[in-house]
C-alpha cells in the first residue's frame, strides 16, 4: 500500500485532522500532492523532531526491523524487548498514525494491525541508515560470475505480449495456461530459464498487475493501447518500472532484505562490491544481528533478481560479490514521448537489413518500439546476437489482421533500415496486403497515420506507479477512522490520581494493586526506599514465603522484586506522567 492509497480512503473529517496535525503540510490538496507533502524531507523531519524520545525510538524500531508488513503491537514488542514498555508502543503507534506514518488495520478476526506504506518506509529507511559506500578496493582479483541472466525480463516480457497480440489466448478452467500453449509460447521466449512454467506464470501475473494483459472470462488477451504505450518507454524507464511491480508483488518478508535493496538501488551501476560490506553496514545501523544467516538470505534474494537481469552474482577473494546491471532510481530516468525514439536515438541506433529473401536482419539494441512493428508483420526465425525475421504472405496477412496497411509496414521497414529496401519485397508486400487494406484499422491504439506512433492521450498515467495494493495486504481492512489517544487516556483517568503524581508510600495491598494496574497495561512502576530508585516493569506476580514479589523487568534484565522492600512507589503512564 502506497501512501497516497492510503490517504485516499480516509474521508474529510480524518483528512482535515491530519492536516492540522502536520502543520508544515500547509493547505495542500487530496491525494497524490497530500503524499508528497508528507514525505518531503523538511515535512519528515519536522515531525521526527516533534516526536518525544521514545516516540521517535519507537519509529526508529519500526522502519529498521518491521518494515512495510503489518504488524502487530505484541510482535513489535518482541524487537522492544528492554527499550519501550507495551503502554509506550501503544501510544507511540496512536501518535504515528494520527501523523500519517502509519495505517491502522484490521484483519478477518478484527485484530488491529499497523503498517507503514511502502513508499513511505523508503523514505524513512534513508534516514536511520548510513549511506552505503562500497570500498571496491578490496576487489583486487577477477571476479567468477556465478548468477547472470544472458537475456532481461523487460524482454521475456515483449516476447510474450507480441505473442499475445497476435494470438488471444483460451485458458483452462482453473484459469491457466493449457499445457500445449504454454510449451509453445516458452519456445518462442527469449532466454527463458530453466523453470519455465514458473517464469511463463510470473510473466503473465505481472503483465496482468500492470494491466498490460486482461483475462476476460476464459480468455487472456492484450491491453495494445497500454503496451503500445509502454514500449514506447526509454529502456531504464522500462527496466525500473518492471522491477518496481516485480517487487510490489515479491516483497520479501526478511525487512533486512528490503533495506538491503534500497541500499543496493543507488550503488554505481556494473560496479562489483562484496556482499559482506552491506551486511555488516546494516548491522551497525542495528538492522540485523546475525550477519552471518543475513548474508545467506541476501544472497538467495537476490538470485531471482539476477535471473531476471537486473543483478549479478560472482565469488571472489572477498567472498560474494554483486553488482547492479541497470539503473533502479526513477529520478534518473525520462518517460519519452511519442514513439520513444527521437532524431538523435534514431541517428545512433542499430538498424536492420532488409535482403532480397525477404528475411530482416537485426542486430543488438534495436528498441521495443521499432521491434514491436516488425513483429507484427513477420516471423521470427532466430534469436541470436543477430535476429532473423521473415517476411512472409502470411505474416503480412497477419499483420493487416491486427490493423496494419501496406504503406503503414513499408514506412516502418525504410524508417529503420541500413539501405534502400529492395524492389522485389516492396511489390511483394504490396501484393500480399491486396484486398485487406480496406480493413477497419482493429488496433486503436496504433492508428498513426503514416507509421508514426502517436502519443495517446492519457498515457502518463499509465507510468504512474500506482501499484496496486501488495499481496500481503489482502484480507486487511484499511481503519479509515484515525485513532484517538484521548479514547486510551479516558481508561488511565479512573485511576486514583495520586498514584500518579509522585512516588510516595503506600499500605502494601495498594502497592500490589497498583502493580496489578500496571501489569493489565503494559507499563512501568517507580519504586523508591530512602535514597534508592527503580523503574521497572511489571511481568507477573510470584507469591511465596508469605511476601508479595513480583517479577519485572529492569533494563534487559528479569529481577524479582520484593514489594516489602520499597516502600513508595508510583504508577507511570506514557503521555501521562512519563
Amino acid at each position: 500500500m502506497r501512501l497516497k492509497d492510503y490517504l485516499a480512503r480516509l474521508e474529510e473529517p480524518q483528512i482535515t485532522q491530519l492536516r492540522r496535525n502536520v502543520a508544515t503540510m500547509g493547505d495542500c490538496g487530496e491525494g497524490r500532492e497530500m503524499a508528497e507533502a508528507l514525505m518531503s524531507s523538511g515535512t519528515l523531519q519536522a515531525l521526527v523532531d516533534s516526536m518525544s524520545q521514545w516516540e521517535r525510538e519507537t519509529w526508529k524500531l519500526i522502519v529498521r526491523r518491521v518494515g512495510a508488513v503489518p504488524f502487530t503491537l505484541a510482535a513489535l514488542g518482541k524487537f522492544a524487548y528492554g527499550r519501550f514498555t507495551g503502554a509506550q508502543l501503544m501510544v507511540s503507534a496512536i501518535r504515528l498514525c494520527r501523523k500519517g506514518l502509519l495505517a491502522q488495520l484490521r484483519n478477518k478476526r478484527g485484530d488491529t494491525l499497523y503498517a507503514m506504506p511502502a513508499d513511505l518506509f523508503e523514505i524513512c529507511s534513508g534516514m536511520v541508515r548510513t549511506p552505503f559506500i562500497p570500498a571496491t578496493t578490496e576487489i583486487d582479483d577477477e571476479v567468477v560470475v556465478t548468477r547472470s541472466a544472458s537475456v532481461d525480463l523487460a524482454r521475456q516480457l515483449f516476447c510474450l505480449l507480441v505473442y499475445l497480440r497476435l494470438n488471444p489466448l483460451k485458458l483452462t478452467r482453473s484459469g491457466e495456461v493449457p499445457k500445449r500453449v504454454a510449451v509453445q509460447i516458452a519456445s518462442m521466449l527469449d532466454g527463458l530459464c530453466e523453470d519455465a512454467d514458473l517464469r511463463m506464470k510470473q510473466l503473465i501475473d505481472l503483465g496482468c498487475a500492470m494491466q498490460l494483459l486482461r483475462r476476460e472470462a476464459d480468455l487472456l488477451e492484450i491491453d495494445a493501447r497500454r503496451t503500445e504505450a509502454w514500449i514506447r518507454l526509454s529502456e531504464d524507464a522500462r527496466n525500473l518500472m518492471l522491477y518496481e511491480y516485480w517487487m510490489s508483488g515479491l516483497t520479501s518478508e526478511s525487512v533486512a532484505n528490503t533495506h538491503a535493496m534500497l541500499a543496493m538501488q543507488r550503488v554505481t551501476v556494473w560496479q562489483w562490491f562484496p556482499l559482506a560490506q552491506l551486511i555488516q553496514s546494516l548491522a551497525e545501523d542495528d538492522i540485523i544481528e546475525d550477519e552471518q544467516t543475513a548474508l545467506l538470505e541476501l544472497v538467495e534474494w537476490i538470485k531471482p533478481l539476477a535471473d531476471c537481469g537486473w543483478f549479478d552474482l560472482g565469488e571472489s577473494g572477498s567472498g560474494v560479490v554483486c553488482r547492479l546491471r541497470i539503473c533502479l532510481q526513477w529520478s534518473s530516468v525520462e518517460i519519452p514521448v511519442g514513439d520513444g525514439l527521437n532524431e538523435q536515438d534514431r541517428r545512433v541506433m542499430p538498424q536492420w537489413v532488409v535482403q532480397p529473401d525477404f528475411e530482416v536482419l537485426v542486430p543488438p539494441g534495436v528498441p521495443f518500439a521499432a521491434l514491436w512493428e516488425l513483429e507484427m508483420m513477420a516471423e521470427r526465425r532466430q534469436l541470436d546476437s543477430v535476429c532473423v525475421y521473415k517476411l512472409t504472405k502470411e505474416s503480412v496477412q497477419r499483420a493487416a489482421v491486427v490493423g496494419r496497411n501496406s504503406s503503414r509496414c513499408l514506412e516502418w521497414l525504410r524508417r529503420h533500415a541500413l539501405y534502400e529496401i529492395p524492389e522485389n519485397v516492396i511489390l511483394g508486400i504490396n501484393r500480399w496486403f491486396s484486398g485487406f487494406d480496406d480493413m477497419p484499422n482493429a488496433d486503436a491504439g496504433a492508428k498513426s497515420g503514416e507509421g508514426e506512433s502517436q502519443r495517446v492521450d492519457g498515457e502518463e498515467s499509465f507510468f504512474s506507479f500506482d501499484i496496486p495494493n501488495r499481496p500481503y495486504l489482502d484480507g486487511y481492512e484499511v481503519v479509515v477512522k484515525l485513532p484517538e489517544e484521548e479514547e486510551l487516556l479516558r481508561e488511565w483517568r479512573d485511576v486514583p490520581p495520586l498514584w500518579l503524581k509522585q512516588s510516595r508510600p503506600y499500605h502494601l495491598s495498594v502497592r500490589k494493586q497498583i502493580v496489578r494496574q500496571a501489569l493489565e497495561w503494559q507499563t512501568a512502576v517507580e519504586l523508591g526506599q530512602e535514597n534508592e530508585c527503580m523503574t521497572v516493569q511489571p511481568l507477573h506476580i510470584d507469591e511465596r514465603s508469605g511476601e508479595t514479589c513480583f517479577v519485572g523487568r529492569v533494563g534487559m534484565k528479569e529481577e524479582t522484586i520484593i514489594l516489602a522492600s520499597w516502600n513508595r512507589i508510583r504508577l507511570l503512564l506514557p503521555g501521562v506522567n512519563e
